[in-house]
């Protein structure tokens, strides 16, 4: 399994995302984030392989989260 988190700062989009990793059976989600800011925080805790994000967020967007 993928160790992943999940970035988005709207929560139905993010729970849709979710369902959709998970039903592929390959996906481990390890955390799901609302904030770009506490992402970055836990990105060690969370220690993922992969990190699904969206690109238009409030604040910072997913590319700049992603450098």
């Amino acid at each position: 399994m993928i160790k992943a988190i999940l970035v988005d700062d709207e929560p139905m989009a993010m729970k849709r995302v979710k369902k959709m990793l998970q039903s592929t059976g390959l996906v481990l989600m390890k955390n799901m984030y609302t904030a770009p800011q506490k992402a970055l925080q836990n990105l060690r805790q969370d220690d993922p392989e992969m990190a699904f994000l969206d690109i238009e967020m409030i604040g910072m967007t997913g590319l700049m989260l992603a450098q």
